[in-house]
């Protein structure tokens, strides 16, 4: 029931992280820094000199993310819950 809406939006998704840009400078805009008069911190530094693609952010930070696993499992559970109460319920 809710499989090709999955799909879609997992096609969406692809797209996107595939085609889109990684930042307002890409898209012609300043950096925050610039245009807020801030200064640049070391973590930004630090970052700035470690590159990673888009699909190593997605790895890192998506599917090695312990918590996120945790919420994918406790939304399969509840949706059990859910259909099995729906479903026997004598309403």
């Amino acid at each position: 029931m809710f499989v090709f809406p999955a799909i879609i939006a997992l096609g969406v998704g692809f797209i996107a992280l595939r085609f889109g840009n990684d930042s307002p400078e890409a898209y012609g805009l300043g950096n925050t820094e610039a245009l807020l008069d801030e200064p640049k911190s070391e973590e930004d530094e630090e970052a700035e000199d470690e590159t990673l693609t888009k699909w190593q952010i997605f790895v890192t930070y998506v599917l090695k993310n312990k918590v996120i696993w945790l919420l994918c499992f406790a939304n399969i559970f509840l949706y059990g819950v859910r259909v099995g109460i729906d479903q026997w319920s004598t309403v």
